[in-house]
């Protein structure tokens, strides 16, 4: 195990402050006894399956396949990150060389941490990013879910998602994640997607997006769970929080290619909560660009709790643009006033 009171963890690098680090390969980590963890217990710090913490503009290139699923990752300290790969990385300059790959740990957060993502816990990029298959995977297809646990932010890819420096771009795949523990309070509400649990910006002089993909005619495939454990007030399919002012801080969402399966239970933990398909809070002046959208569910949506809706749960002076195609056919809905 690694563990820190003080500072980041990683398994290979606690802080990259600058520079470039290349990672070429990792040696003993299947012959690991029971399950390794890493963690922080300090404050405003970051925990990281590989790298703790990455500094302003360094960069991180994987230059061959990695495997970490049997990790556990925790950030106990108030603000920390969680990240199954990276816990928290600050304008990233992220590269892949021809086969490399990152299987990150499966088990991400607890009920301290505040933000907890499959991949990376709390992320901005140095410029536009695009993920394509294989580089961040979970396994075959997505077969076993990457289990998060958070008070604030919990994502299958990115517990918070700054995009203020340029689009990030998920092009294919299978990304699939639970939330199983964690809970927010009423004057900080939480939010968990299956891509990110929160999606903001920090810039008004221009807006970026968080843009889900076809690949090769493909949707991306995207499955979540919520648990009774895990108690965030935003569940959205592809976002939990999309979020913003009126004037300073913009964002878009835009679906071209997204299929969603909500799994479990289908509607908030709260009276206060929201449950889309898509987003589950869609903010003042956000934007949600809905192009190619599916979504099936495995039960009812908006049984009880809330509102719950097949594309967003709440949209609070947001705006939402549909085109091309939305297929709600393969969705359940409750019959009440608490769905849509």
């Amino acid at each position: 195990n690694i563990a820190s009171a003080d500072d980041n963890a990683g398994l290979l690098v606690n802080t990259l402050e600058s520079g470039k680090l290349t990672i070429k390969g990792l040696s003993g980590i299947s012959s690991a006894m029971g399950t390794p963890t890493v963690m922080t217990s300090a404050a405003n710090k970051a925990a990281g399956g590989l790298i703790g913490c990455v500094g302003e503009c360094a960069a991180v290139e994987v230059a061959n396949a990695l495997d970490i699923s049997g990790f556990t990752v925790k950030a106990t300290g108030n603000e920390g990150a969680a990240g199954g790969f990276i816990g928290r990385a600050t304008k990233l300059a992220l590269t892949f060389a021809d086969g490399g790959s990152v299987t990150p740990a499966r088990t991400v957060g607890d009920a301290n941490t505040t933000y907890a993502g499959g991949a990376i816990g709390d992320v901005s990029f140095a410029a536009d990013f695009v993920l394509t298959p294989g580089q961040i995977g979970f396994g075959d297809d997505a077969a076993t879910a990457v289990e998060l646990s958070a008070k604030k932010r919990a994502g299958g890819l990115f517990g918070r998602l700054d995009i203020t420096n340029g689009d990030v771009t998920v092009r294919g795949g299978s990304y699939k994640s639970k939330l199983v523990g964690g809970q927010d309070s009423d004057g900080d509400r939480g939010g968990y997607g299956g891509i990110a649990g929160n999606v903001c910006s920090g810039d008004g002089s221009s807006i970026h997006a968080l843009k889900i993909e076809k690949r090769d005619a493909v949707a991306v495939q995207i499955e979540i769970e919520r648990t009774d454990s895990g108690k965030l007030c935003y569940v959205g399919g592809v976002v939990g929080y999309q979020d913003g002012d009126e004037t300073t801080q913009r964002t878009a969402i835009v679906l071209d290619g997204a299929e969603v399966t909500i799994n479990g239970v289908a509607y908030p933990y709260s009276g206060n909560g929201k449950l889309g398909g898509a987003v589950g809070m869609v903010d003042k002046n956000q934007l949600l660009d809905v192009r190619d959208f599916k979504l099936s569910s495995a039960s009812g949506i908006g049984k009880q709790n809330g509102g719950s809706a097949g594309v967003a749960g709440s949209a609070w002076r947001g705006i939402i643009k549909f085109s091309g195609t939305t297929n709600l056919s393969d969705a359940s809905f409750t019959d009440s006033n608490l769905s849509a």
